[in-house]
């Protein structure tokens, strides 16, 4: 019983403003109530910090060729308006990546993809369907084996 009426007494002491309080001076401003007692201190230190957009990604990783079958329009050119060369796209070192890691990897970030068939740097200058989430795909030669690897590591350069 103690307990409750102590926690009720210290509730009441916190919510009940002082009895001579001057708000005199201009620098000084009345606090609100919601701003002493219900602001979250988490979320507003959140919202000042900035993220490290320089942390690496776990992807999947998949390839693409420069065909019409695997393109959205001319294969000769990506999403980003690159001509590519038909006959050795992958001499470009090309990635294409989802819509969602657009805002961390625009176009012409160099980026390090390590735990693939085809680990190295690669320019970014292609985007994906926007389906996609959390992928990335690299350009190969048609005569290039294609493969699928999961948790693939990716580092902007």
């Amino acid at each position: 019983m103690k307990t409750k009426a102590k926690t009720i007494f210290l509730i009441l002491v916190l919510i009940a403003p002082p009895k001579e309080t001057s708000f005199d001076n201009a620098d000084l401003k009345k606090p609100k109530f919601s701003d002493m007692f219900c602001s979250n201190s988490v979320t507003s230190l959140r919202d000042k910090v900035k993220p490290n957009l320089n942390l690496p990604d776990t992807l999947g990783v998949t390839v693409y060729n420069a065909v019409p079958e695997q393109c959205w329009g001319d294969p000769g050119l990506t999403a980003f308006m690159f001509k590519l060369d038909i006959k050795n796209p992958y001499k470009h070192k090309i990635i294409a990546v989802s819509w969602d890691l657009l805002k961390k990897y625009p176009n012409g970030t160099q980026v390090k993809i390590s735990g693939t068939g085809y680990d190295g740097i690669y320019t970014v200058r292609d985007k994906m369907n926007r389906r996609l989430k959390k992928k990335i795909d690299i350009l190969v030669n048609t005569d290039m084996k294609l493969g699928r690897w999961y948790n693939v590591i990716i580092k902007k350069i």
